[in-house]
Formats: C-alpha cells, structure tokens, sequence
C-alpha cells in the first residue's frame, strides 16, 4: 500500500457539521456513512488557469514567444466524525478552504509530544517571549535529543515539534502545531480509526515526563476572562495605543515563497505589502470605533506568492495579534499569540517582580540625565544633548564596521568620561525595548571577546578627535572597568522599571544576570520625557 501524506485538524467542540467549519458556503459530498453522520467532502472547483504576474516581466527580455503559463491549484477538505468530533483532513490548498478561527489549537502540538521520542526530534519552532515576540525554527542534522536544542524554560513557547514516534501508529514522522502533519500506509477505510488514534494521543498527558514546563504559560479556558481580555485589546486599537500590542505571522513562512501581504477588506487600495505592521493596519482603517473582537476575527491578512493571481493561504487579524496584558497592576500577566490567550505562571511573575525591585541587583544610575523635554524629538538629537550634560562622548549613528555577519554595531549611544556605556531607548513599542536590551548584550560580548572590535573602536574614536575617550578602551578587556546603564525615557519614568510590560522586565532581568555573571556591573535609569500637546488631525 502507499503511503498518503496527510494534514489533519481537529475541529473545535462546537463545530458539528463541516458547513460550521468552512470560511464560506460550499457543496458537501456525501461519504461512506463510517465517517460518522457528519462527515463530508468538499473541493474546490479548479480555477480557470491564469498567467502568472511575473510574465510581463521576463517577457521584457525575451526576443522569442513565450510558451504557455498557467497557474492553477486544486483544494479538498475531507471531514471525518470520530470520538464524537469532528475532525478535518485537508489536500493540496484545502486548508485555505477552512475557518481556522474554528480549529482547536495546537492539537498537533498536543498530540506530537504525547507521541513523539523526546530523543528523536527533528526540529522544533519556538515563540520565544521578551519585550517582543519572536519565532523562531531550530532544525536537526537528523534527529536529537531534546536537550541539545538549548531552551530556555521559562520564556520559551514551545510551538511546533517534528521528530520521530516512540511507535508508529500515526506514521513514522510526526510533525504538529495546530494541525499534525504525518504520511503513513492507511486504508481509506480505516480513517476513522486513524482519527480515533488522534484523539486518544491529543488526550494523553505523557508529554509532562519531558515537555511538562511547556504549562509555564498555561492557556486561559474560561471564557469571562478572554472575553475581558479581548476587550482591553480592542479598547487598546480604538485608542490607537499600540504600547504591549503588534501584529507576528502566527506560522513560519517560507520568504522565498511568500512575496507580500494584503489586509483583505480593509485596504480600498488592495496593496501588496512586505510585511504585517499594526501602524499601518490600523492607519489604514478609516473608523477605529469599528474595530471589534468580531472584526478582528472577521478580517484577515492574505499572503501570496509571486504570481499573486490568488492567496496561498490567510490569517484572521486577530490570530495574528501578539500581545502583553496585565488587567490590574497586582493581578496575573497575560499573552496573546497565534490567537490563544496564556496566563504567566505566578511564582515566575513574582520571581521577576522581586528581581527587578532589588537595588542591590539592579541599582538606579548615578548618573544625572538631562530631561527630554519634548517626546517628538529625535532620540539622536536627546543623546547628543544628554552627552554635552555628562561631559561624554555621543556614539549614537557612530558605527564600528567588522567583517562578517555582525558587521555594524553601534557599541553604545552614550560613552562618559569614566568608560560607562549608555544605552538609550523610549519606552514606545516593546520592539524598541529588545532594541535596547540587544545593543547592550551584543556590544558588552564584543566588548570582552573581540579584540578587532575594540581596535575599530578605538580607531573610530581617534579618527572623531576623541582620544580620551578612546584611552578607556584596553586589551584585554576588563569588565569591571565597564558600567552597562540602560536608560529608557517615559513621562512614568519614576515608576520604571517597575511598570515596564511584564516580558520586557523577563527580558531585562536575564540581560543583567548574563552581563554580571561576566563581570559588568549594570545600573538602571528612567528619564523623564515631556509629552507634547498634539492636535487632533481628523481622518478624511
């Protein structure tokens, strides 16, 4: 028998026919009644066959006929009852026939880690929670242990696994998140019990033996308070106050493949984007006020290839939401990704809280920083005037360039007289604050381990006639005779870093351990921002 590759969903518990299951209406085929009374075929009728975009282009060059392209796609959704639920086994573009609004999520997560050998894994996807989001896809030469992918328990979301079973029963390679992936010698007539087998290991909770720290973050089920959440979100975006909100593709996408993006029915102007951005979005949206956890769900972002006659695939805006919520200042941590709300384990946020409040590990700076005086101004112009207050050197825009792939690193954006190097950054976007966090760990690293980096400093200083400034800097480096400030402007800047979002502060705490485990003694300094007086532009 040969072997079928499939793609299987688990429906949610509400969804009773596959009519509940589909983003719009179509024709269910009848099945053999051994599908259960609810299931169902359904195919997507082909396409007329199209030219693809790209055409046009290369026609510009040729001096002959091109032959004959066409572009053409065929989708099929195959809807199985099984343990009295519905179960959905998509073909070719079937999954672009789905609400995915209406899947479980990460029933194939789930079911590859209650199944799979934990010293068997091929790869793994990561969500990995800081001051932002961040997928991320490690993959084997082969297969290996779990411990050889080096996670780091606490801010790491385990999101996709791939690897081998401990027996094969659903095929000999698992690959889950929220739909699994397997290819196996099945019967057509055996699927259910195929589905059957699904279940029972989407049930099972043998993954606590090896993957149980993924309950860190544990998933909301009780639907007042993702009701509640939901709603300060959408609160957030009528306000257009994106602090602790962006958008992240909920899956990894191949950038080869996938050449841009469309907010469907919501640009006039049907544009192709690069990439998804929650300013843009929401500046495209003519009447905030619209914005609902319905319209969230309701509209989506399309991705195409290059041929862009039809999207390869679709997310609703609100699977794509990535977000940080504390509904209270004392009350639990919240996050949303890939459209599931999770509730932060309390002793880790109190662990955090604790950490971030102790002077003696992160003690206040020193250090006097002017005030910024007016939060429309460019943070260049604020270091520029900050460093004439201290009497220090301004780095910031002043790049050392080295070989490779690091090839451009700004060391810092402030250097005193005294050899502390000042990282500055607005608390705005969360994006901003890993901005400041990374400048800091990757230039403190160079700092201590790489000579040439040093050398190009220390000539970049000489070559802006600032050789005092260049005179701190020795081989080798001594980390002790480096201070690492890390200076955030905010108008609440008395409340930092206290009040920063809760993945910001995780993010912070683990900078500090790594940079004094090597030696940097490391200070903290909120400076106050003025906030501007705007007026209101009205939208057209």
């Amino acid at each position: 028998m040969a072997r079928q590759k499939l793609t299987v969903f688990l429906l949610r518990e509400e969804v009773k026919t596959p009519g509940d299951a589909l983003r719009s209406a179509m024709t269910v085929i009848p099945v053999d009644a051994s599908l259960g009374a609810n299931g169902g075929l359904v195919v997507k009728e082909q396409p007329a066959p199209t030219e693809p975009a790209w055409k046009g282009f290369i026609a510009g060059v040729t001096t002959a006929p091109l032959p004959a392209l066409k572009n053409q796609s065929s989708a099929a959704v195959l809807f199985v009852e099984a343990s009295d639920r519905l179960f959905a086994i998509t073909f070719g573009y079937g999954r672009a026939l789905l609400d995915i609004d209406q899947v479980e999520p990460m029933f194939g997560l789930k079911v590859v880690i209650n199944r799979v050998d934990a010293d068997r894994l091929r790869s793994i996807d990561i969500r990995t929670f800081q001051a932002t989001q961040f997928q991320i896809r490690q993959q084997a030469a082969g297969v290996s242990p779990l411990d050889t992918f080096g996670l780091d328990v606490r801010r790491d979301v385990l999101n996709a696994v791939a690897g081998k079973p401990t027996a094969d029963t659903l095929g000999s390679t698992l690959a889950g998140k929220d739909s699994l992936s397997t290819s196996l010698e099945v019967a057509p007539g055996n699927i259910k019990l195929f589905c059957e087998d699904c279940w029972s290991a989407f049930c099972d909770d043998v993954y606590k033996e090896r993957f149980g720290w993924i309950d860190t973050l544990r998933v909301v089920r009780d639907q007042k308070t993702v009701d509640l959440l939901d709603n300060h979100v959408v609160k957030k975006m009528q306000a257009n106050a994106l602090d602790g909100l962006d958008l992240m593709m909920p899956d990894i996408i191949d950038p080869e493949r996938v050449t841009g993006f469309k907010y469907s029915g919501i640009d006039a102007r049907d544009e192709l984007h690069s990439d998804i951005d929650l300013a843009d979005l929401l500046g495209i949206v003519v009447d905030l006020t619209a914005v609902s956890v319905d319209w969230l769900k309701r509209k989506e972002i399309k991705y195409y290839d290059a041929s862009e006659t039809s999207a390869i695939g679709h997310w609703s805006i609100y699977k794509c939401l990535a977000a940080q919520v504390s509904l209270a200042s004392t009350g639990p941590q919240y996050v949303l990704s890939s459209g599931t709300w999770y509730e932060v384990d309390d002793s880790y946020v109190s662990e955090i809280n604790s950490q971030v409040r102790d002077i003696e590990f992160l003690p206040l700076s020193d250090l006097v920083f002017p005030a910024c005086e007016d939060d429309t101004m460019a943070e260049e112009d604020y270091n520029w005037a900050a460093a004439e207050t201290l009497g220090a050197y301004c780095q910031d825009q002043k790049l050392v360039y080295l070989g490779g792939q690091k090839n451009r690193i700004e060391p810092c954006d402030i250097f005193t007289a005294t050899g502390q190097l000042i990282h500055v950054k607005r608390k705005t976007r969360s994006s901003s604050l890993s901005h400041l966090f990374a400048q800091a760990r990757v230039s403190a690293e160079l700092l201590r381990r790489d000579k040439g980096f040093n050398d190009k400093w220390i000539k970049q200083l000489k070559a802006d006639n600032a050789k005092s400034f260049a005179s701190l800097l020795k081989w080798p480096c001594k980390p002790a005779s480096h201070e690492i400030v890390l200076a955030i402007l905010a108008p609440n800047c008395g409340q930092l870093p206290e009040e920063l979002p809760f993945f910001a502060k995780m993010e912070l705490v683990g900078l500090v351990q790594s940079l004094k485990e090597v030696g940097f003694s490391v200070s903290f300094a909120g400076v106050h921002e003025v906030v501007a007086t705007r007026k209101k532009v009205s939208k057209k």
